[in-house]
């Protein structure tokens, strides 16, 4: 029963981040120069980093995931 609570937070934080994303990547293209909006760029880049980091977390943590899930994919490639 934690373990759900504490991977619905980890969900929320990931929405969160994306909704930030989303968010940044309108405003940028408003943006009339490019000095602007390629610092918004860098902050999209850090956030799509940090979202990254609780997508990993929920791979790991859901049980959706596992390790046969990976290896199929490699054999495909």
């Amino acid at each position: 029963m934690y373990n759900q609570h504490w991977l619905e937070d980890v969900r929320k934080a990931l929405r969160m981040e994306l909704h930030e994303i989303k968010m940044m990547a309108e405003l940028a293209d408003l943006l009339p120069d490019c000095v602007t909006r390629m610092q918004v760029i860098d902050k999209i880049a850090e956030e799509a980093r940090e979202a990254a980091f609780w997508n990993d977390i929920l791979i790991c943590y859901d049980g959706t995931y596992g390790p046969e899930y990976y290896k199929a994919d490699n054999k495909q490639e």
